[in-house]
This record gives C-alpha cells, structure tokens and sequence, in this order.
C-alpha cells in the first residue's frame, strides 16, 4: 500500500503531540487508536470490504522516517513557520477562532483568572502494598508497605 508523504508525515507530527509519545512505536499505536473521522482528514485510503481507513503499520512510518534528510525536513517546516509569521506581521489584528483579537482574548483570560477563587491541592501518596526492595528490619525480616 502506498500513501503520500504529505499525508504520512501530517499523521506522525499529530502522533506525536500528545503527552508521552517519543516514539515511532507509539505513533503507529496511536494511528490505529484514531478515530475513523481523524484518518479521515489525513486521506488515508479507505478498503470498502472491511469498512475502515487503511492506517500504515509502524514498519511503513519506520522507513519513511528513515529516509528523509532530517536537514530538508527542517528547513521546509522553518520555511512554512516564516511564511505564517510574515503573513501574521502583514495583517497585525489576527483573529482567533472564535473571532476576537487575540490581545483581547489574552485580557479576558487574565481578568477571569484573577476573579476566580484558588483552590488548593491534595497532596495524595498512592501505595500498592508492595515489598521494599532490599529493605529488611533489624531482626531480618522483609518491610512490605501496607495498601491502601
């Protein structure tokens, strides 16, 4: 199966976003996660016999990955980023999504912020009634943690 590169390295930049995801291995775990709406917006193929999006196995984002000039890579997605930002230089009132200046949303946050109370956090300690490892007792006997 073949897919575009556009398209590959779309899903592994979204693959990797979320907390925790540093690997190639996690983002084709992710891949096969998503949502059939999300593969969707990536134009992966879709197989009609077995009614979903056809997501590329990690082997596939392995060897993609591993044939991209990582010079190249950057030097495109710098290109795109000074593009956005000499187009936002060209029209300084940029909107938000929901269509307010972004200096006014950035006001409103902050004054909502200093209005709402601040609550304080629990500290919590979770214990699983485990053996301490290579702890003993003066008379020689193991230390076991009680569960809670």
């Amino acid at each position: 199966m073949r897919y575009r590169l556009s398209f590959l390295l779309a899903l592994v930049v979204c693959a990797m976003m979320p907390a925790g995801h540093d690997s190639i291995t996690a983002a084709a775990e992710w891949c096969t996660r998503a949502a059939p709406e999300e593969l969707a917006a990536f134009g992966l193929p879709y197989h009609p016999l077995l009614g979903r999006y056809r997501v590329p196995s990690e082997k596939t984002l392995r060897s993609l990955l591993g044939r991209l000039d990582p010079a190249e890579l950057s030097a495109a997605g710098f290109a795109y980023l000074t593009s956005l930002l000499s187009d936002e230089r060209a029209h300084p009132a940029l909107l938000m999504p929901d269509g307010g200046p972004e200096h006014e949303q950035r006001r409103a946050h902050q004054a909502a912020a200093q209005t709402d109370p601040v609550r304080q956090r629990r500290r919590a300690i979770a214990v699983d009634g485990k053996c301490l490892r290579a702890a003993r007792r003066p008379d020689g006997s193991r230390v076991f943690v009680p569960g809670r």
